[in-house]
């Protein structure tokens, strides 16, 4: 996942200017500027910021916390016990304390407040607790399946959407179509016409738009590492014969 330095503070509970400061004094987080010119953290930076407000509020200072390094600090942080009570409940594979969906009563904003400040932080911590061990693949697997059929039980109550359609897809081959669905949900929270596919090759994707003429924008979302040049090409056969089409990759594997 990529965040600003607001999603970073989000995340954390940190505050921007603490996050500056402390990454001008010791560049400890590794940012990358996009071609839009904003600077975009990576979950190692998110990792590392966590791991900084642990310690520093157990009464260390940041200096010291610090002087060992980013890579000494990010296998610190790796070895961390200290679970929140929700990844725990994943690790379990009980998942009765996620009820949003159940009491979800098909109001958009509410659904994009759950979105940015209950699940998409926890899909984080379900991440790093996969690359520390503290997660299996199958329980990783177990709850993408359950939430995305919590997420589509939601989606059945959101008002029809009007107006130009919007088609969301997953790059072929990527190993989780979860980032795919919730931009699709997202998209639907505002009321627009989203419709999810999934992962389609460039064939199958050409034979949905052609067959849909109504569909204005394509967004692909991509979390493998993959090319650039990989992921144009793909876009232009895709997009190939279709002007009037506006073609979106985003995800990790774009960055890389």
């Amino acid at each position: 996942m990529q965040y600003l330095i607001k999603d970073l503070s989000r995340l954390t509970g940190l505050p921007p200017a603490r996050i500056r400061k402390w990454q001008e004094r010791y560049d400890i987080l590794r940012p990358a500027m996009g071609t839009n010119g904003y600077y975009y953290y990576h979950n190692d930076d998110l990792r590392l910021l966590n791991y900084l407000k642990q310690e520093t509020s157990r009464g260390r200072s940041i200096s010291e916390v610090i002087a060992v390094g980013r890579s000494a600090l990010l296998k610190e942080s790796l070895q961390t016990n200290d679970l929140s009570e929700s990844l725990q409940a994943v690790i379990r594979g009980d998942y009765s304390m996620f009820s949003f969906h159940k009491e979800f009563s098909g109001d958009g904003r509410s659904l994009r407040t759950w979105l940015r400040t209950v699940l998409r932080p926890l899909l984080v911590q379900i991440g790093i607790a996969w690359e520390a061990g503290h997660l299996s693949v199958t329980a990783e697997h177990l709850f993408s399946r359950w939430i995305s059929a919590a997420i589509y039980s939601m989606l059945d109550t959101l008002p029809p959407a009007v107006g130009r359609r919007i088609l969301c897809a997953v790059y072929p081959g990527d190993e989780h179509e979860l980032p795919g669905l919730l931009l699709h949900t997202l998209l639907r929270s505002y009321g627009a016409a989203s419709v999810f596919v999934g992962q389609l090759d460039a064939v199958e994707l050409r034979r949905e738009l052609t067959s849909h003429p109504s569909y204005e924008r394509l967004y692909i979302t991509s979390t493998m590492p993959r090319a650039a040049t990989q992921l144009q090409n793909f876009k232009e056969r895709v997009g190939q014969g279709m002007p009037h089409l506006k073609i979106r990759i985003g995800g990790a594997g774009w960055s890389r």
